[in-house]
């Protein structure tokens, strides 16, 4: 009995065993630990590929809002997803899903059979500060979900909010990313001719030597041309004037002047800025009053080929755009107009579209598109030269991300 409690022959066993539970469980802990970190890696990897997506999204629509800005009257498509109805062409402002689709292409963007959600979506939102700020996103107050939120630049600054969530290979909430950043519009300077007079003719009413045109004025350092197209006038139809009326006499070495001088685009550019400023006119006014408008405003008058309008009241200190669509222009008595006056002559007449009559006088330049052409009238200087409204000239030049508007939102 004794020897039997003495006997060890058992404990070998005993110690493999124990040493066989220690090493697989040693075994379990490395394989849970690589498969954690596997898992993590996956879930990384998911993250980046829906960050990289998301970032290449709002890229894509600051794309569209460049080519299509969305206003008032013509609104952002919002949301926009991959199924939207003509996503990536002129009928919508979505990103064209095609590139996107060939861009992010992999195993990492490919959704599961199960997946129900769309890879991306984008959300235009205006940056009004009642609704979350025109520096700050505000992902409680600026949720899509708020019905007060605009799809488009409600208060009219060139700066809207886009959202932009992606979700490729349908991931959880966990791995979804939602970015936003502001995209604004800008205005750049836009090219015009350094011509007093840019038409398809003109001619004078007076017989005299007195300086009706006066190519060199108070704010040029060189005097401006006198382009003329000569298309429906030809010979001195074109060019009615007598010596000494036009001084400097540049007509001479002037280049016949294109038309139209502006593109459509860039004319369209300017009707945008008139109607943010409360000085677009659908139909056409009798008469404009400038004298309470700011330096560089942009009227646009839509007009149509009976319109007949006018405008003055402003000063050499507040130099506006006039734009008539279609239609007219006249001065008379002792008015004065200051800036550009571009008539882009819609309908094409071939007749005096500017008018100056008695001893009324524009400073600035003067264009006219098409067959139109100007009758300067005889008194002196009715029209000098002032290229200083060039200046506040501008146009719209796409679309771009804000600088430090770019930001993660959690979750």
């Amino acid at each position: 009995m004794r020897a039997r409690l003495r006997d060890e022959s058992g404990m070998a066993l005993a110690t493999t065993i124990m040493l066989l539970l220690i090493i697989m469980g040693l075994g379990l802990a490395i394989t849970a630990s690589a498969d954690n970190q596997q898992s993590a890696a996956r879930i990384e990897r998911s993250r980046e590929s829906s960050f990289t997506e998301a970032e290449a999204v709002l890229n894509a629509q600051t794309y569209q809002l460049a080519r299509n800005w969305p206003t008032a009257t013509t609104q952002a498509t919002s949301p926009c997803r991959p199924s939207t109805a003509g996503a990536g062409t002129a009928a919508t402002t979505c990103p064209d899903p095609a590139s996107l689709a060939g861009t992010f292409a992999g195993p990492d963007y490919t959704a599961a059979a199960r997946c129900s959600s769309d890879a991306w979506q984008t959300v235009i939102q205006d940056d009004n500060p009642a609704a979350g700020g025109t520096k700050y996103y505000d992902p409680v107050a600026m949720n899509p979900a708020n019905p007060g939120i605009a799809p488009y630049d409600a208060n009219s600054n060139n700066a809207v909010w886009i959202r932009a969530t992606a979700a490729p290979g349908c991931p959880d909430a966990a791995q979804r990313q939602t970015i936003v950043a502001i995209a604004t519009r800008s205005l750049m300077a836009q090219d015009w001719p350094h011509s007093v007079l840019t038409a398809d003719w003109f001619k004078t009413g007076n017989s005299g030597k007195k300086v009706i045109v006066n190519t060199l004025g108070p704010n040029s350092a060189q005097p401006g041309d006198v382009s003329l197209r000569c298309t429906g006038h030809t010979g001195t139809s074109c060019k009615q004037y007598k010596a000494g009326q036009v001084a400097p006499d540049t007509i001479p070495a002037s280049p016949a002047g294109g038309t139209p001088v502006l593109d459509a685009s860039q004319i369209d550019s300017l009707r945008l800025q008139a109607k943010m400023s409360g000085t677009w006119y659908a139909t056409c006014p009798a008469s404009v009053a400038l004298g309470a408008l700011a330096q560089g405003t942009v009227v646009f008058i839509e007009g149509s080929s009976i319109c007949a309008t006018t405008a003055s009241g402003n000063t050499a200190a507040n130099p506006v755009t006039f734009v008539v669509r279609d239609g007219r222009f006249s001065l008379g008595g002792n008015s004065k107009f200051y800036g550009l006056l571009y008539m882009t002559n819609a309908s094409n007449l071939n007749t005096t579209l500017v008018n100056i009559s008695g001893c009324a006088k524009i400073q600035g330049l003067v264009a006219v598109d098409g067959l139109g052409g100007v009758d300067v009238g005889n008194c002196k200087q009715n029209l000098t030269y002032d290229p200083s409204i060039l200046g506040s000239l501008r146009t719209y030049a796409g679309a771009v991300v804000a600088k430090d508007s770019f930001r993660l939102l959690p979750g």
